[in-house]
Formats: structure tokens, C-alpha cells, sequence
């Protein structure tokens, strides 16, 4: 029971549940992933609970994030293919390191204070540790989310309410009634199996009340806004032009959108600077008679009277000029280099961040811009809702995933959710997508190497409590972390009386 192989074993099996369980199709497998690492790390010794906490990320980031970040690494750095692994394998192994060590001192401290680990005080754990461990390292946006693989269950509406946290805390919960009852003493096994009934009756309320949400979803408006998504499919820079997008575009002359929707990167002209760009992009607008939004690149000049170069979205509309969006969050290493580690390689070229979120449109119909992994950010949507976007439009470039599903997909679904927008996802080289505020696909199409095109109305959004009251569970949850590792002690009739009643 105490042994390393029985610590790897649990661990590495409990990594490689939740790796499949991220798979379509095998959600179901999310409700039982974290019992081996549970019941070894409710009765292991000490060192056999952190030997598992490490060896339960390290399999998870090296089956379900190593296989596409190797050959994404390899097309954006143009690395070889072994050179490709060896630095993905070492970045899953550091960050599997960290977020290893967070978890098992976690169950560690929890061991020492209360004597066993907790079917609440379990929930709440993985509901703060996925978030703070994103926030620790680059690229700062969350990887192999439990709560994720419930992208196709009822149980996702409860992110309108909780965030995501919240259906990871239900789906955890389960986990550790399953793994309680047998790693219990045997006099307590009855309360033991009460506790797993309690949250088994928990996530079926949960996930009934999800089914009730999608089916009572509004229809629609009697004039809905539609959209147009222009997927150029461009191997790379030199096939992106604009003459390609503008081909693909007029080809749809029959549909009449409101808005056409030109992926990330598609235009490599500054506008600012290319005069005689911009004049062959605007009158294709006016001639059009649609708003355009597109990915690109800009610039700007500082006060220090420095040229400032960005990842852009530009909404152009017809005979109204031109105003641009400037990513915010960049991907560390890939968009920005660290001054301490020299000169980037030649095939990186930094860009600045942007300062603002922006909302583009008027009354009618407004939306909202956010880059390629901006999509992950929660607290930038709730944002964008609260402003009065009614959809969100999520520029990507896919062409480097390489063929593999881009991570950044289904954080489009569960934002929707969250916010109660709907997602536009419009991609190069990939799935372009629209998603309705339920997270359900409305339409998508993907590239097979020619451009494709995907025309789908847009969904009306509705309001959710997420937006309304911001990140009130992942807040509660720490405390409830903190309430079951801190040793907390009263004094009553003169003995002190220590923390093993504190939670369940």
C-alpha cells in the first residue's frame, strides 16, 4: 500500500483516466478518474502521496497536452521533430513538477491535520488547483481541465452559475464518494457511503437541472443577425493574401450577413503604414455593404516615440473607417520574449500588448474581439458581457496545431456558457464554428485544404449569474481549503480540541 510502485501506479492510472476522459466520448470516464489517487492518498505514507501527486499530472500533460504541443512547437519555432519532443517533453515534465508539488502538499497537510481527505474538502481542492495552477506558470492558460470532458453533459450549464470551477468541484465530489467508503475504517464505511449518496444526489440535481436549462432555451429573435466565416485554409504567411480572402468572400454573394469574419493573421499589411492596402480593403467593404472583421497586424506609436507592433483584429465598416483591437494576453515565448533570455530565435518576431477590451458595432448588433487563446481568459468575457457585447468573435490561426484539435475549442463552448454570449470561432486550418450561449454547435465546418466557408445566424444571448456575481466559488473554495490544512484549535473545558470534525 505504502510502496512507490503502488504510488506511481495510482498516480499514473488516475493521470491517464483524466486523459481519456478528455476525449469525445468518454465523459463518463471523468467520474471515476481521481479514485485511485484518492484512496492511496487517504491511507499512503507520506512520500507515497507525493510520489502519486507527480506521477497523476506528469501522465495527464504527457497524454493529453504533449501530442499536439511537439508538432505545434515544430511549425512556430521551425524545429526539427526531435528537437520539437525534447522541448515538449521538458516543458510537460516542469510544469507537471509544479503543479505535482501543489497538490501533494495540499493532500499532505489536509493528511496531518484532519486524518483523512474529505468528499467537500476534495472538491474544493481540484476547483482551486486547476485555477492556481494556471496562474503560476506559462503559458498561463488552463491545460486538461477535468470539468472540461462534461462539454457534451447537462452538468456544463452549471458553469452560467459557478464558472467552470463549479462542475469540476460536482465531478470531484463524486470521485471522492466513490474512493471514500474504501480507504474508511470499517466502523465508519455506513457514513462513508451516506457521503457518496449525498454527492451522487448532487450531481444528478445538477445535471437534471442543466437538461431543464437547454430545453427552456429561448428560440431566437424573428430577425437573428447572421455571420459569415471565411476560412482561407493558408499553408502559411506567404498564402494568406488578401486577394485569397476577398476571392472566397465575394464567391458568397447570395448569403447577406451582417458581419464577415476573416480569421487570425489573415492580412500581414499594416494598414497604418500601406496606403495602398487599405484603399483595395475598403472599397471591397463598401463594396460588400458588410462589416468586416479580420485578423491582422498593427502598430501604433508610444510616447517615447517608439513603433509599437500588434496581433490586431480590424472591424472595417462600410464607409466608416476602420477600428482596431490589440491582443492582450500574449503567449509567452511565442508572442513575447524575455528580455533576460537575449534576442529571440529568428523565427519568433515579438509583438506588445494591447491595453483595452474592445466592443465593436452599434445597438443593433454589437460585438466583441478576442484572439486565438484570449478565449481562456474568464474574467475578459464576463467583461465584454457586462459591456453589452452580444456575441463574442474568437480569431484563431489552427494551421500550427498541425491537424490536431486546438485546446483553445472547447474553452469557446464553456465561455459561452459562462457568459451567456454566443461564440463565433473563426479559424485558419481548422474547426470554424458558431456556438449558441448554451455551448451547443450550431454550425461548424472544417478546412481541408482549401478555403471554406460557414454562413450561420447568430444566437441571442441570455444572462447568466456568472456574469452577474463574478468568481465567487473558486474565492470560497480556498477557504475551504484552508479550513481543512490549517490547524485550527479552541480551547473547551480546558482540551484542545483539534480539527478532525471541521469538514466532511
Amino acid at each position: 500500500m505504502n510502496g512507490v510502485g503502488a504510488a506511481l501506479a495510482s498516480g499514473m492510472l488516475a493521470g491517464g483516466l483524466h486523459a481519456l476522459a478528455l476525449r469525445p466520448g468518454w465523459s463518463l470516464v471523468a467520474w471515476i478518474a481521481l479514485v485511485p489517487l484518492l484512496r492511496f492518498a487517504a491511507r499512503g505514507s507520506a512520500h507515497g502521496v507525493l510520489t502519486a501527486a507527480l506521477a497523476y499530472p506528469l501522465t495527464l500533460l504527457a497524454l493529453d497536452v504533449a501530442p499536439w504541443l511537439a508538432p505545434t512547437l515544430a511549425r512556430y519555432f521551425a524545429l526539427t521533430p526531435a528537437g520539437a519532443w525534447m522541448l515538449a517533453a521538458s516543458t510537460v515534465t516542469l510544469t507537471a513538477l509544479v503543479y505535482g508539488m501543489l497538490l501533494g502538499g495540499a493532500l499532505l497537510l489536509r493528511r496531518r491535520v484532519a486524518g483523512r481527505l474529505g468528499v467537500v474538502w476534495c472538491a474544493a481542492t481540484w476547483a482551486v488547483w486547476e485555477p492556481l495552477r494556471t496562474a503560476i506558470l506559462p503559458p498561463f492558460f488552463p491545460l486538461s481541465v477535468l470539468a472540461t470532458s462534461q462539454v457534451d453533459s447537462p452538468l456544463l450549464q452549471l458553469a452560467g452559475v459557478t464558472g467552470i470551477a463549479g462542475v469540476t468541484f460536482v465531478v470531484v465530489m463524486v470521485n471522492a464518494a466513490f474512493a471514500e467508503p474504501w480507504s474508511a475504517p470499517r466502523g465508519s464505511r455506513g457514513r462513508r457511503l451516506a457521503a457518496a449518496a449525498a454527492a451522487g444526489t448532487v450531481a444528478i440535481g445538477a445535471a437534471t437541472w442543466g437538461a431543464a436549462r437547454i430545453t427552456d432555451a429561448p428560440v431566437g429573435s424573428e430577425h437573428p443577425a447572421r455571420v459569415l466565416l471565411v476560412d482561407g485554409a493558408a499553408a502559411n504567411a506567404a498564402e494568406s493574401t488578401l486577394d485569397r480572402y476577398i476571392a472566397a468572400t465575394i464567391a458568397q454573394r447570395d448569403v447577406r450577413p451582417a458581419l464577415v469574419v476573416w480569421p487570425e493573421s489573415t492580412l500581414s499589411s499594416d494598414f497604418a503604414s500601406d496606403g495602398r492596402a487599405w484603399a483595395r480593403l475598403s472599397a471591397f467593404v463598401d463594396e460588400l455593404g458588410v462589416a468586416l472583421m479580420t485578423g491582422g497586424v498593427g502598430s501604433a506609436v508610444d510616447t517615447g516615440g517608439r513603433v509599437e507592433r500588434f496581433n490586431s483584429v480590424h472591424f472595417v465598416r462600410p464607409r466608416h473607417g476602420m477600428l482596431s483591437y490589440h491582443k492582450r494576453l500574449l503567449v509567452p515565448f511565442a508572442e513575447s520574449w524575455p528580455a533576460m533570455l537575449g534576442a529571440p530565435p529568428p523565427a519568433i518576431e515579438p509583438v506588445d500588448a494591447g491595453g483595452e477590451l474592445a466592443v465593436f458595432g452599434d445597438g443593433g448588433f454589437r460585438v466583441a474581439p478576442l484572439i486565438c487563446f484570449e478565449i481562456t481568459s474568464a474574467p475578459s468575457v464576463r467583461e465584454l458581457a457586462r459591456r453589452g457585447a452580444q456575441a463574442i468573435v474568437n480569431v484563431n490561426n489552427d494551421v500550427w496545431f498541425a491537424g490536431w484539435t486546438a485546446p483553445q475549442q472547447v474553452w469557446a463552448r464553456v465561455r459561452a456558457v459562462e457568459s451567456g454570449l454566443p461564440v463565433v470561432r473563426a479559424t485558419n486550418g481548422g474547426t470554424s464554428a458558431v456556438i449558441d450561449p448554451f455551448g451547443r454547435l450550431l454550425a461548424a465546418v472544417h478546412a481541408d485544404g482549401a478555403p471554406v466557408v460557414l454562413a450561420s445566424e447568430i444566437p441571442v444571448p441570455v444572462d447568466t449569474l456568472y456574469v452577474r456575481t463574478g468568481e465567487w466559488l473558486v474565492p470560497a473554495c480556498a477557504l475551504v481549503v484552508l479550513g481543512g490544512v490549517v490547524p485550527w484549535r479552541r480551547s473547551v473545558t480546558g482540551r484542545r480540541m483539534g480539527s478532525r470534525r471541521c469538514l466532511p
